[in-house]
């Protein structure tokens, strides 16, 4: 039987506790997690690997969650992000 790859997930937020919660869960799920710290450094983890899914939060600086779906959209339309936000 072959053995299915690890899930690939990538986590864009500007605060480092959510990160590491989220990761914390994660990894002891068996996904691989990747984290940037903005929109613009999530992108180019993007154009270098290939995610089963993206966890983005709304509001960070140089780039936020929607400027990166935006952008990430015109290379990948298949992947599922889900935006994350604590505001209304």
């Amino acid at each position: 039987m072959p053995l299915r790859p690890p899930k690939q997930l990538l986590i864009i937020d500007d605060e480092s506790d959510l990160r590491d919660l989220v990761r914390e869960v994660a990894e002891a799920e068996s996904w691989f997690v990747d984290e940037a710290v903005n929109g613009e450094d999530g992108l180019k983890l993007c154009l270098q690997k290939e995610f089963d899914l993206i966890l983005s939060d709304m509001r960070m600086p140089i780039k936020d969650g929607l400027n990166f779906l935006k952008e990430f959209r015109k290379i990948n339309t298949t992947t599922p992000v889900y935006i994350l936000t604590a505001f209304d």
